[in-house]
């Protein structure tokens, strides 16, 4: 089992949704976790109108109004399940307190998401210091860096430089997810068919998934880039 945590306040469904997909096209059992404050990927399913709950959705299941990670753990318990049976868990995470200390650490990749949006980038700071102090940490566990919703600025010096402060190791290559008006387009009619379509991505949108794809699992790129095609033949 390997969990990858994706945390900070920018929207980031879509990639998780995507990365989603593809995994289970694979074969692999995944989990996709909804920690975010407002409970976002009910908007993009079928939500059921219960206090917690957990629903199967393109082929991996997706665990929404949960307030913290141990509670999923019991829920699946009471239902004789068990959380390590997924090979795969990807963790979406806005509330500072959904996560423990150890939680964090024992994960096998961290993500911190943001745009070069002002707010996000300034929110996301905020949100960080937070964390640092609710987990009594000196240092906060090393993370990737994962910009999304990614268009061709003149801020990209500034915009990556912005964390250079804080109490995070950013540690490998950044991943940019590039996108443009036909990605954003998708997006927004993938929620309300409440379908996760990947075949009419942009090509440069692919290749960044194939890029972080690559980072998280540890395959090449072209192994990464063929999971990508086994989805499209399935005209997904």
């Amino acid at each position: 089992m390997k969990t990858w945590i994706f945390a900070g306040l920018a929207s980031k469904t879509d990639v998780t949704l995507y990365l989603s997909k593809i995994l289970a096209n694979m074969g692999f059992k995944v989990l996709l976790v909804d920690g975010t404050e407002y409970e976002r990927y009910r908007y993009s399913i079928d939500p059921i109108f219960l206090p917690e709950w957990i629903t199967e959705f393109e082929g991996f299941d997706v665990a929404c109004g949960f307030t913290n990670y141990k509670r999923i753990v019991d829920y699946l318990s009471s239902v004789d399940e068990d959380i390590t049976h997924y090979d795969f868990i990807l963790v979406d995470v806005e509330k500072i307190d959904f996560l423990t200390k150890e939680e964090w650490i024992s994960a096998a990749a961290r993500l911190w998401v943001s745009t070069y949006r002002r707010e996000d980038l300034e929110r996301g700071k905020e949100w960080i210091y937070i964390l640092q102090e609710r987990l009594q940490a000196e240092e906060l566990p090393s993370f990737y860096r994962l910009w999304t919703q990614i268009m061709d600025t003149t801020i990209d010096q500034y915009a990556w430089g912005f964390y250079n402060d804080i109490p995070i190791h950013f540690h490998g290559t950044p991943v940019s997810i590039y996108w443009n008006e036909m990605d954003m387009a998708l997006q927004i009619e993938n929620e309300h068919i409440k379908k996760i379509r990947i075949k009419p991505l942009s090509r440069q949108y692919k290749k960044s998934l194939a890029l972080l794809l690559e980072l998280l699992t540890g395959w090449t790129f072209a192994e990464s880039k063929k999971a990508l095609s086994l989805i499209e033949r399935k005209r997904a």
